[in-house]
C-alpha cells in the first residue's frame, strides 16, 4: 500500500541521513585535526625561517680566522637544526 511504501521510504531516508551525518562528523574531525597540524607546522616553519634569515652579527673582533670559525659554527648549528626538523617530519 501507499502508506507502507511511504514508511519504508521515510525509514530508508532516515537511515541514509544518519549515515551521512556520521560521515560528516568524521570528516569534520579529520579537517579539525589537519587544521591543528597545519597551524603547528606553520609556526615551526615561520620560526625556522626567521632564524635562518636573521641577521648575523658582524663577527667583529679577533683575527680573520676567528671570524671565519664563528661564522662556520653558526652555519653548522643551522644545518644541524634543519636536519633535526627533517627527522621529525
Amino acid at each position: 500500500s501507499y502508506m507502507s511504501q511511504s514508511k519504508t521510504t521515510i525509514s530508508r531516508l532516515e537511515q541514509e541521513l544518519a549515515q551521512l551525518q556520521g560521515r560528516f562528523d568524521d570528516l569534520l574531525d579529520v579537517k579539525e585535526r589537519a587544521a591543528e597540524r597545519y597551524k603547528t607546522d606553520y609556526a615551526k616553519w615561520r620560526d625556522l625561517k626567521d632564524w635562518i634569515l636573521r641577521e648575523e652579527p658582524d663577527y667583529e673582533g679577533g683575527s680573520e680566522e676567528e671570524k671565519k670559525r664563528r661564522y662556520n659554527a653558526g652555519v653548522k648549528s643551522k644545518k644541524k637544526m634543519i636536519r633535526e626538523i627533517e627527522d621529525g617530519l
